[in-house]
């Protein structure tokens, strides 16, 4: 018998059996109350546990994944989910998902959704990030002047987005990044992030490639590293499509009229009669492929061709293009013909011209007017029609005005960066506009940007500008003012230095200590292999 019960009875003893039931009754109201005190307590904890699930304390700092030394929460795994999440998201219609529903349940390849594949990716980039900074930590490494700006920049363009949303930044990382990134976390990842690409970087670079090295490089990819002065051309197959819009097979006779064509164009490309090429290439509707560089040849049907050790100024030919496909359940590969290229090889060389450096001041055209299209000069065409136009005439001047008061304030690179703003394409293209509105009350700030190791072959500047870089030889400091139509601009553009070796040598470095980076790379990385907690179900 119980000491409860023992006690019980010895209350009762002596009592009426009004008075036992009172007490019984009394006892049985304390055991009530007592069990709803421990479904209370437990309904309280569970409260409690999941308002602290729902707010993320617990996902943005358990441990989702653990790489090397390190160990990293669903919130932090976010930040690389949602980053590729948010490019792809503004091509989705290209990738073919739909917006309107999960991830989850949409396929992205062989069975993986699409929800899985970045999810897989995010780890595959956390992996490379965490693996670089651990090996930069062990180094002793410190980020450079350019990384941590990096860094800056980065932290200054989520304050600048905040505000042009007119968000907290909280709210705009929260958006971006996920429900559980905060503005300390935000900073740590990025931190880490360019820290590691700063090291591998520096660690690239400061494998040492010998004379012997290049040598034996540029004897196995000359093909590559070598400019070719050719002229190329490809006629293609006129093909027709059905009523439901398939390509209906080309027919012998299609594929004939293809060959001729293209055998004409041969013919004139023989003859050197340019006039009649350009006419061929326009009755032919021919596309011209003769600016494809040397590292790019290996991709196309005239590339072996053309690369061959046999072949002499002059040389041309006729060379037929085609493209594998296969038809539903078949294991064969079949080849169809697209075209034919009409090839003529001028010469190859190897550069050995220096690539030059040059630093470049943006000066945008100020919005003048709308130009109605089709001369309709009413006030709805302006507004919905009409084409811009620029006044390129004042931002010539500008230009002139910047290089002159430059030359004033001594012409040195330290005051050409006074007297601008380094920034991203996007607060590039924000100063424009800023400009464009223009005020009276401040000078326009302009954009400056550098571009190093310019090829002959560059197109990230307009040709004017690389034909003037090698024009001759220049001295660090020397200046110019060049139109970009394209952009509707003036760039000034200044020389700021030579490359150390001629350009092929130092393609051919770059290429041998990008080599070293990756066999160093794959040497170590298998020490970090990532290892998943139940929390990496938290990711997106």
């Amino acid at each position: 018998m119980s000491v409860q019960k023992k006690e019980t009875d010895k209350r009762l003893e002596g009592l009426s059996i009004k008075e036992r039931n009172e007490i019984l009754a009394e006892q049985k109201e304390e055991r009530k109350w007592r069990v709803y005190g421990v479904i209370a307590v437990v309904v309280i904890a569970l409260i409690a546990a999941l308002l602290f699930w729902d707010h993320g304390f617990i996902q943005s700092r358990a441990t989702a994944v653990t790489i090397g030394e390190k160990s990293y929460s669903a919130a932090d795994v976010d930040y690389y989910y949602y980053s590729q999440y948010n490019t792809m998201y503004a091509y989705a219609s290209y990738y073919g998902i739909d917006t309107s529903k999960s991830l989850k349940e949409q396929e992205a390849y062989d069975g993986q959704t699409w929800y899985e594949y970045l999810r897989s990716n995010a780890e595959s980039s956390l992996r490379e990030v965490s693996t670089l900074a651990q090996q930069a930590e062990a180094a002793g490494y410190t980020i450079s002047e350019d990384g941590q700006k990096n860094i800056d920049d980065m932290l200054a363009n989520v304050e600048k987005a905040a505000k042009t949303n007119n968000v907290s930044q909280a709210y705009y990382l929260r958006r971006m990044f996920g429900r559980f990134m905060t503005m300390s976390r935000f900073e740590k990842i990025i931190t880490e992030y360019f820290y590691a690409y700063d090291y591998q970087a520096s660690k690239t670079e400061g494998f040492e490639v010998s004379e012997d090295e290049i040598k034996d490089y540029y004897k196995e990819h000359k093909d590559e590293l070598d400019t070719f002065d050719f002229a190329a051309y490809k006629v293609n197959v006129e093909t027709e499509t059905d009523e439901d819009g398939n390509e209906i097979p080309a027919t012998e006779e299609q594929i004939a009229a293809a060959k001729k064509g293209a055998e004409q164009l041969k013919d004139a490309l023989k003859d050197g009669d340019q006039k009649k090429i350009d006419q061929l290439v326009s009755a032919l509707n021919a596309a011209d492929y003769s600016d494809v560089v040397g590292a790019n040849l290996g991709n196309f049907a005239f590339g072996k061709w053309l690369t061959s050790s046999d072949r002499k100024k002059g040389d041309v030919t006729v060379i037929e293009d085609a493209e594998a496909s296969s038809e539903e359940g078949s294991d064969q590969d079949e080849t169809s013909v697209t075209g034919y290229f009409a090839v003529k090889f001028n010469s190859r060389k190897r550069d050995e011209y220096k690539a030059g450096s040059l630093l470049a001041v943006s000066i945008p055209a100020e919005q003048v007017a709308a130009e109605p299209a089709d001369g309709d000069s009413s006030a709805e065409a302006e507004s919905e029609d009409a084409e811009p136009v620029y006044d390129m005439e004042g931002a010539k001047a500008a230009a002139d005005a910047f290089v002159k008061t430059w030359l004033d304030n001594g012409g040195t690179e330290e005051a050409l960066r006074q007297m601008t703003t380094d920034s991203s394409a996007e607060e590039e293209e924000e100063a424009a506009d800023s400009s464009a509105e223009g005020t009276d009350s401040a000078a326009p700030t302009y954009v400056l940007s550098e571009f190093e190791s310019v090829s002959k072959e560059s197109g990230a500047l307009p040709e004017e500008a690389v034909t003037w870089l090698y024009s001759g030889e220049h001295n660090v400091g020397d200046c110019t003012v060049v139109e970009d139509a394209d952009a509707n601009r003036y760039l000034v553009i200044c020389f700021n230095g030579y490359d150390e070796l001629p350009y092929w040598q130092e393609t051919a470095k770059s290429a041998i200590q990008s080599d070293k980076y990756t066999e160093w790379y794959e040497g170590i990385q298998d020490k970090y292999e990532p290892t998943e907690t139940w929390f990496f179900s938290q990711v997106g």
